[in-house]
């Protein structure tokens, strides 16, 4: 009997957890080390999310476990952070001591942002009190110190307090300190080139075919013009790099080159003495250049040139700039007709009388006087 006891299944509770971060490199490190080996972050150049698990276990017969999804502060991907973010019962912020200040920035992501359900990651060395007591100042509201000593220990008590129903000397929100030892700083490496760079043969072979073509390169690679920037093609090994149009008539400093994958085949072709690589690098180079493209280099190239913190250069005509918007597609909205012009022309298409477009006119200009 007390054999069936002991192998009684542990209850699993199973949370959606948001991981925010002023800085992306330590924010990822938390990450890895909250998650082990269960950690992805191949898609966080593309949508900018990186997800992981980690658990915990609370009370000895409860399994908490959480999905982490590490959300990044880049502009491109703020139109999706809304899909994201739903459903999450709770949010860790990790921020260096130096850029305790960025706190309420990082959580002006979240537009209803969850005070109560979230833990606070300061990671330092040799903490100020001073500058965690700072944090209720910027909150607002009081937060609790709490003692951790590693990354594990944050994910078993904010595991504690979320599934507790009544969480005794638990609370949310708290705050903790841990040194770089336990939340190392991780940039992800690129990774190693599945294909074997051309031989400066090839190189010489595939710049010819180009200028044939009326393509003129430089000397390691080729830029192609569209409309929505402009496209480098590094002719050893074909990578592409992007850089957009509208960040050329910004005022902004972040100026930003994206990197474009076209995935292409290099068989069914007359190739001469090109290998697999030049093959591929002159098709890309033909493809962007007549812009016979595949749907999702599109798509890339469509989100890569757009960008919400575009604030144009006073020296630029508007005309210009509202020119290379309809060009990428991002024209600007047209502004709201005033209520009294659309009045009036329903009075002119005998919509309205002229009695009832007179009140509408005075109270109208009561509620402007009255402001």
């Amino acid at each position: 009997m007390m054999m069936l006891l002991h192998n009684t299944p542990k209850k699993r509770l199973i949370f959606k957890v948001l991981v925010l971060g002023s800085n992306t490199a330590l924010a990822t490190g938390f990450m890895r080390e909250a998650s082990g080996r269960c950690f992805s972050s191949q898609l966080q150049s593309t949508i900018g999310v990186a997800i992981g698990v980690g658990r915990a276990t609370v009370r000895l017969e409860s399994e908490v476990v959480f999905q982490l999804w590490l959300l990044t502060e880049d502009a491109r991907f703020q139109g999706l952070m809304s899909a994201f973010i739903r459903g999450h019962r709770a949010v860790i912020v990790v921020v260096p001591e130096s850029d305790i200040q960025a706190i309420p920035r990082v959580i002006s992501l979240l537009p209803d942002f969850p005070y109560q359900k979230t833990a606070f990651v300061v990671v330092s060395d040799e903490p100020d009190q001073a500058v965690l007591d700072s944090i209720s100042e910027l909150l607002g509201q009081q937060v609790e110190y709490v003692e951790c000593g590693s990354v594990q220990d944050v994910i078993d008590m904010q595991a504690s307090c979320i599934s507790c129903s009544s969480p005794e000397g638990n609370t949310l929100p708290f705050v903790t300190v841990l040194p770089t030892q336990a939340c190392p700083p991780h940039v992800e490496e690129p990774p190693a080139s599945l294909t074997t760079p051309s031989s400066p043969e090839e190189v010489d072979e595939v710049r010819s075919t180009l200028l044939e073509m009326g393509l003129p390169t430089q000397e390691e690679s080729i830029h192609v013009d569209l409309p929505e920037g402009t496209v480098t093609v590094q002719l050893a090994d074909g990578r592409l790099g992007f850089q957009p149009t509208i960040c050329s008539m910004c005022s902004e400093s972040c100026k930003r080159e994206t990197n474009i994958c076209i995935v292409g085949r290099t068989t069914g072709w007359s190739s001469g003495n090109l290998g697999p690589t030049a093959r591929l690098t002159l098709a890309k180079v033909v493809a962007l250049a007549t812009r016979n493209l595949p749907k999702h280099v599109e798509m890339q190239i469509r989100q890569a040139s757009m960008c919400h913190n575009f604030n144009p250069l006073s020296e630029i005509p508007d005309e210009l700039i509202e020119r290379m918007l309809k060009q990428i597609g991002s024209e600007k909205k047209p502004s709201r007709i005033p209520l009294l012009d659309v009045a009036l022309q329903r009075v002119a298409e005998g919509r309205l009388s002229k009695k009832d477009f007179e009140m509408l006119k005075r109270k109208f200009t009561r509620l402007t006087d009255q402001q």
